[in-house]
């Protein structure tokens, strides 16, 4: 389920909420003030993960776009 921090437009108190879909409920209202007047935030996340990074093989490094020297990729030949 989706977590989205909230900002209130009128006392600017910032609050999540857990939503079952991708979508902010409409009417959204603050918990301190009880105004509709706010807005979703840009919120970064982090994910990490226990796997290691994947090495690509020699045969699909042949077939990429990217794999000229100089094009960023650090597999490139």
């Amino acid at each position: 389920m989706p977590l989205y921090e909230m900002k209130c437009a009128d006392c600017r108190h910032t609050f999540e909420i857990l939503t079952p879909t991708m979508a902010v409920p409409e009417g959204q209202q603050c918990p301190e003030c009880g105004s509709t007047a706010v807005r979703r935030l840009f919120s970064p996340f982090y994910s990490k993960t226990a796997q290691k990074a994947h090495t690509p093989s020699p045969e699909a490094c042949r077939s990429c776009p990217g794999r000229e020297a100089g094009s960023g990729c650090p597999y490139a030949e």
